[in-house]
């Protein structure tokens, strides 16, 4: 093999090599998200369903008749003068991971619910907060802002999301979420007020990115075809 014919190959090995370190372990059939893994402590974020096309992963507590014709659900808060105080609360755990060449990129949550107040001493609370891989605690900002108050208020709905998302920015390969949810209602013992919170649906919406290839890989394909050169040239040469 001539001098020349060799620097040739050790040039073209080491391009090679510098393409696979960077390439690592990308896979260009990905398709973006596995399938979540849920714990939900208390059960009532209730029924789920993952949509693989649109990463949306939606919960519908079940139903109750405890409060007909409202459309209650078992996720809910209620107090009468016979039962004046009432708190419930969930605190529901996702693990979401990204395919190969994909990233998460950021979190949207959106819930709804409905509320109402009947006589003055009715008081209505409705909260949570989100947490994504160990970060800074999210408070749920709920709407309206009556929604969490005193005093009578007509039975009305309340969101979080609806109008501006809950929105949590996480660039990672996974999503480590805990999610949590309380309600509370109280009226005065022995009064006739009645005080009411619950929810209807949630929703999270999962937003993936491809991760850019590295200028590396780029290179991968021509230093392959370098190499196939040279050994053809250094086997014409012998």
């Amino acid at each position: 093999m001539s001098k020349a014919s060799s620097k040739r190959s050790v040039l073209a090995l080491t391009l090679c090599g510098a393409a696979l370190l960077g390439a690592g372990s990308m896979n260009a059939q990905a398709v973006g998200l596995n399938a979540p893994t849920i714990s939900d402590l208390n059960g009532l974020f209730g029924t789920s369903v993952f949509d693989a096309v649109t990463n949306q992963l939606t919960f519908t507590p079940a139903g109750s008749n405890a409060l007909d014709p409202l459309p209650a659900t078992a996720f809910m808060a209620a107090a009468t003068g016979a039962s004046p105080f009432s708190v419930v609360f969930d605190t529901l755990s996702l693990n979401f991971t990204a395919q190969a060449g994909f990233k998460i990129t950021s979190i949207d949550i959106f819930e709804v619910g409905t509320f109402g107040r009947i006589g003055n001493s009715a008081n209505t609370f409705i909260g949570g907060s989100v947490t994504v891989n160990n970060g800074a605690t999210q408070a749920m900002g709920v709407s309206p802002n009556g929604a969490t108050g005193s005093g009578a208020a007509d039975i009305a709905s309340w969101d979080v999301g609806v109008g501006s998302p809950l929105h949590i920015e996480v660039n990672s390969g996974i999503a480590n979420i805990v999610w949590t949810n309380v309600l509370g209602a109280s009226v005065n013992a022995g009064s006739e007020d009645i005080a009411v919170a619950f929810k209807n649906a949630a929703r999270i919406q999962v937003n993936t990115a491809p991760v850019p290839v590295p200028p590396a890989l780029l290179m991968f394909g021509p230093a392959l075809l370098a190499l196939s050169s040279i050994r053809r040239r250094n086997s014409n040469d012998a």
